[in-house]
């Protein structure tokens, strides 16, 4: 008798990330906290960039998400944050998303996951 091959149901972060992305058609991304990559090569998405403080993990932009979001205006349609999963950090986080977020293209949706996070937030 073959053993029975196990089906996994699990959803993960990055199937909720392509279900708005599809859903409503949005053309670029940005991660915040590209750990190992996990999620960031999951998405499928015309254009999409993320922001790590380490350069082994190959983010698009290497240095702090506060850095970066002073640094740069660009605009994007879906942000997910799973950067430094402290209290403050994330508060910042949000923040400085809002004001990146691609206001051509409603609506605006903006994901996190983080202890003090636990469930997904849309703007």
């Amino acid at each position: 008798m073959k053993a029975e091959q196990q089906i996994d149901n699990t959803l993960h972060r990055w199937d909720l990330i392509n279900t708005y992305i599809k859903h409503y058609s949005f053309k670029s991304f940005l991660e915040i906290g590209h750990d190992r990559g996990q999620a960031f090569d999951h998405i499928d998405i015309e254009h999409k960039e993320s922001v790590d403080i380490s350069s082994i993990t190959m983010p698009t932009y290497v240095m702090s998400s506060d850095d970066f979001f002073e640094k740069y205006d660009t605009k994007y349609d879906i942000i997910f944050i799973d950067g430094l999963h402290e209290h403050a950090q994330v508060d910042r986080d949000i923040h400085n998303s809002l004001t990146h977020l691609n206001r051509l293209c409603p609506p605006k949706v903006l994901l996190g996951r983080s202890s003090d996070l636990k469930v997904p937030i849309a703007a």
